[in-house]
């Protein structure tokens, strides 16, 4: 038999090789009394009905069911249990008939999805493994949410191994929620096993509408070990990844990672005194649970780790006397262009109050003029500025 069909043996009819093909699986062999068949083959799976006597069976495949006696079964390597087998044969005290009859349902296994999560990267290749899986057995299996109006996603096949993989999964049509896999074998005697199950999380939104800010207004040789930054409107539970670069190819970047506590969590503590003088620039980006990536936030500081050096200042009047002592003045020389400084000049005496005042340096031979110093006693003048 080539092709899968009924066939219907009557009368006295003898046959000496019967064979049922892989293509004929699920015939229907109908005999009557009268009929003999020598051998039948099995390469595909058949019923067998009737009184027909037969000498031999040979099984290549299981699935088989032979009502009438068979003198003798033969099994190959493709049937190496009962399973799905069904044939009468002699009994050993010579009367009446024994049977091998599978009743038993795979039992033991189990299956879990491969990701920790389902996001908008991995929701359409989702994938589960079977543990313990009864090889040959078929499986059928669905993925669902908690939402009753959509459609579960459903899938079956045949285990080839214990440890078979289903991959390429789809269920982006599924809603962000928990997903429950349910997974049922069968074995070729349609003994159906117990349903096992695992769940999973969907989420497929990533973290958006955050910022950052560096808290310091420039880094400098006192807080380029402690620098820090802070997050506006960051998604509690997340996680947090960070690269803080200048602009010299030859240094490492350094880097950072924690979780969000709060919407407005402050990251300290931060240490770039091995990076260069210049623009510092920050990046950070925020995971969720599920491991969709926000947008990277970014932000940019000015790094001045070395302080102003080389220059000096010197009173412009020598004496101060009662003509220009409430419009003195001092000049810079060699001063840092765009440092700030501060200066006083004060006397001798501690009952007296110092002049002092501060500004931002335009040129390096900045001139300070306009100070009054008539609160300040006859006695030698102190200028320092830094």
């Amino acid at each position: 038999m080539k092709e899968s069909a009924t066939l219907e043996i009557k009368g006295d009819t003898g046959i000496d090789d019967l064979k049922v093909a892989t293509e004929a699986a699920g015939s229907n062999i109908n005999t009557s009394s009268g009929t003999t068949i020598k051998e039948v083959t099995f390469d595909g799976p058949a019923i067998v009905k009737g009184s027909v006597l037969i000498s031999k069976v040979i099984l290549n495949t299981d699935g088989v069911l032979v009502e009438p006696v068979v003198g003798e079964i033969e099994k190959n390597e493709a049937t190496t249990n009962s399973e799905g087998v069904k044939i009468k044969q002699p009994s050993r005290g010579g009367g009446g008939t024994s049977t091998t009859t599978d009743t038993t349902p795979p039992t033991g296994y189990s299956a879990s999805f491969d990701q920790s999560a389902a996001n908008s990267s991995n929701q359409s290749s989702m994938s589960f493994t079977f543990s313990s899986a009864e090889v040959g057995t078929s499986y059928t299996y669905s993925i669902d949410d908690t939402n009753g109006l959509t459609l579960a996603v459903i899938g079956n096949g045949t285990i080839a191994t214990a440890t078979d993989q289903v991959t390429g999964i789809d269920v982006s049509t599924l809603d962000d929620d928990t997903l429950t896999l349910t997974v049922t074998l069968v074995d070729a005697a349609n003994n159906q096993g117990n349903s096992v199950s695992d769940t999973v999380i969907k989420e497929t939104v990533a973290p958006t509408g955050y910022s950052v800010s560096i808290d310091q207004a420039a880094i400098t040789a006192s807080n380029e070990n402690t620098m820090s930054f802070s997050f506006a409107s960051a998604e509690v539970g997340s996680n947090y990844r960070y690269t803080i670069a200048d602009t010299d190819n030859g240094t490492s970047d350094v880097t950072g990672s924690g979780s969000i506590v709060t919407a407005t969590d402050q990251v300290i503590g931060i240490n770039v005194s091995t990076l260069t003088n210049g623009t510092l620039t920050l990046h950070v980006q925020l995971t969720d649970a599920a491991g969709n990536e926000g947008n990277v936030a970014v932000d940019t500081i000015i790094k001045e780790s070395t302080p102003p050096s080389g220059f000096s200042a010197s009173f412009d009047q020598d004496p101060v006397n009662l003509t220009n002592k409430t419009n003195i003045s001092f000049t810079f020389a060699l001063a840092e262009v765009g440092t700030t400084y501060t200066y006083s000049i004060d006397d001798t005496n501690a009952g007296t109050s110092a002049v002092t005042g501060s500004g931002t340096i335009a040129t390096a031979t900045d001139q300070i003029s306009g100070l009054d110093v008539s609160g300040l006693d006859d006695d030698t003048l102190t200028l320092t500025v830094y």
